[in-house]
């Protein structure tokens, strides 16, 4: 009987595992990421009660991104009180809506939703650009996260592009499904291997192999979808945003725009300095 019990133990600890891979694997729509786990890698899967405690962004603030409910390939992040980033290609239009949602698993809720009022591509005259500035009618939620942006310095103070390169990027892709409107949200990582005046790139390695970070390696699809999301390192605690998908393994350099990004955010608001972004400097 003890056998039995114990064949049978076996046989569905095999199944369950193998139930658990294969629903990874059915469910590759919207950000790959090497070794897919749902319950590590989407903000959104259903863990009770509480937070999703498996999510490797769990215990940080993910409020400050906004999704369009009927179009999750669209999406924003705020950089300031009414100001957010997107990739121009995709971009937010006028009377577009973006949501946004506190908390993860069965402890989120809605943060609010906010409307588009204006937004302008931000053409780099030195380097090509993908960056659009977004204005929305309104100032989001106090309590919505607004984001740094990080900004690496040599020993005279001065922005030093190489230190980005080996740092772990944390990047944000659609889940599953890829339609699911606001809640569609999925969490990888990579590592930085070029950071030039324009961009940030990083390539896609087998666990392992080159500079992988294992089964949380992650990049955008080739088939799209994915752009505008950020991209995050990790610095004093906290995410520190870097910059928004262009391409499926390239951020655009948002720390080298600062200047076309203030600039702008002063036509909008020429008398509201705290409309301007936060610098994080290392």
């Amino acid at each position: 009987m003890k056998r039995i019990c114990l064949t049978w133990f076996v046989v569905m600890s095999v199944v369950l595992l193998l139930s658990k891979r294969v629903q990874a694997q059915s469910c590759s729509t919207g950000l790959e990421v090497w070794g897919l786990d749902r319950a590590k890698h989407e903000r959104f899967y259903p863990q009770y009660p509480g937070p999703n405690s498996q999510f490797i962004g769990d215990g940080y603030d993910w409020s400050g991104i906004g999704k369009r409910p009927t179009a999750t390939n669209k999406c924003i992040t705020m950089i300031s009180p009414q100001v957010a980033v997107a990739a121009a290609h995709l971009g937010a239009a006028p009377g577009d809506q973006f949501e946004f949602v506190y908390g993860d698993g069965y402890d989120a809720y809605s943060a609010g939703t906010y409307t588009v009022a204006e937004s302008v591509w931000l053409d780099d005259d030195d380097a090509p650009s993908d960056l659009m500035l977004v204005r929305l009618t309104q100032p989001v939620s106090i309590n919505i996260k607004k984001y740094s942006i990080l900004k690496l310095t040599d020993g005279n103070g001065n922005l030093d592009n190489s230190l980005y390169v080996g740092k772990v990027l944390w990047l944000w892709g659609r889940s599953c499904p890829a339609n699911g409107g606001t809640y569609s949200f999925r969490l990888g990582r990579n590592v930085i291997t070029i950071m030039n005046d324009s961009s940030v790139l990083f390539s896609f390695d087998q666990p392992g192999t080159g500079d992988s970070v294992g089964e949380d390696e992650a990049r955008a699809p080739k088939t799209g979808g994915d752009s505008s999301h950020p991209g995050f390192i990790m610095a004093g605690g906290e995410p520190r945003l870097v910059g928004t998908l262009w391409t499926d393994k390239q951020l655009g350099n948002l720390v080298d725009q600062i200047d076309e990004i203030n600039a702008q955010i002063q036509t909008w608001f020429p008398n509201d300095p705290s409309q301007l972004p936060t610098i994080y400097v290392e």
